[in-house]
């Protein structure tokens, strides 16, 4: 079998315009067995959201406020603006100490052979990776989620990080049966088309 995502899906989404803004990805299902539809607008420039973020959360000031009925004290959400910016630094310093992931994916390039944002490819698995700025969401079979109980600053990241572009920021990671199309532009991608590619 052929590495499918790599033989097909990379080659026909490098045939998108630069201007290509919305992506929708029908009927995905993520690990936890949630099934969706998303829209999602990619070709966007990660480092400039980060940048973004940053200004949104330097301009944050922590107030009783928008702690009252929550799971966190003022402190916890001074904790965490601090670690947020913390983080948004080391990404925009280039060097992130808890970034693990060098090496292990290829971009996609379009047919002039520049880099397509939001689009990569992971090498060793051959799973295509697309993110991007969520726009729309439906979905049709709710996912078991696990309950996960966590820690008060945790929890205060988590709606500061809601007040940026990087709280709708998300990533899909398509396989064979996960999925049944990608359309962008006037491309569709169906995971028929691929399995025929794939066979």
């Amino acid at each position: 079998m052929t590495s499918f995502f790599e033989s097909f899906c990379t080659r026909e989404l490098a045939r998108t315009r630069a201007s290509s803004m919305f992506l929708t990805i029908r009927n995905y299902e993520n690990e936890y067995s949630e099934v969706s539809d998303f829209s999602i607008v990619f070709h966007l420039n990660y480092i400039n959201s980060v940048k973004k973020s940053q200004q949104i959360i330097s301009a944050y000031k922590p107030n009783f406020k928008d702690c009252e009925g929550k799971q966190f004290s003022i402190q916890d959400l001074a904790t965490a603006k601090e670690e947020l910016l913390r983080s948004y630094a080391l990404t925009l310093s280039g060097h992130n100490p808890f970034y693990t992931c060098i090496g292990v994916y290829d971009r996609v390039t379009d047919a002039d052979g520049k880099v397509i944002s939001g689009i990569k490819l992971h090498k060793r698995d051959d799973i295509l990776h697309l993110e991007g700025y969520r726009m729309h969401k439906r979905i049709y079979r709710p996912g078991n989620y696990p309950v996960i109980h966590s820690m008060p600053v945790t929890i205060a990241k988590d709606m500061l990080r809601h007040m940026t572009p990087l709280g709708r920021w998300g990533q899909f990671k398509l396989t064979l049966g996960r999925f049944s199309s990608i359309v962008v532009d006037r491309i569709a991608i169906t995971h028929h088309d691929v399995l025929r590619e794939a066979s």
